[in-house]
């Protein structure tokens, strides 16, 4: 377990949501700590930029581009990431999710599979 300027990496906080007006410096300070940690995830750190996504059913999509994994057949993308993710060491950094919060439920079911 590595540590973040001392503190611990927790396993079981598998979410961190950082929050605030807009220009404060939460995607710097995201990116910062993800460089800070990224010797804990062997299979590196993905930043997926969500300011130009507008309809949330191209979350998933895009966050699937991201890491690298497309459509398999007829399978839904959301089962595609989850298979990908589960096998996967790594970090994903979410940036403006805030504007389509509406695909939270989806991103949800990924993060509690």
């Amino acid at each position: 377990m590595t540590a973040v300027r001392g503190l611990p990496l927790d396993p079981n906080v598998p979410l961190l949501t950082l929050t605030g007006p807009g220009g404060v410096g939460k995607t710097r300070l995201a990116l910062a700590v993800a460089a800070e940690v990224e010797s804990s995830f062997p299979d590196g750190i993905v930043t997926v930029a969500l300011a130009p996504v507008t309809d949330p059913a191209l979350v998933l999509p895009t966050i699937a581009q991201a890491v690298g994994v497309g459509q398999v057949g007829g399978r839904p993308i959301a089962e595609v990431l989850i298979a990908f993710l589960q096998n996967s060491a790594s970090l994903l950094v979410i940036d403006n999710f805030e504007h389509i919060s509406a695909s939270a439920e989806s991103l949800g079911d990924i993060l509690a599979a």
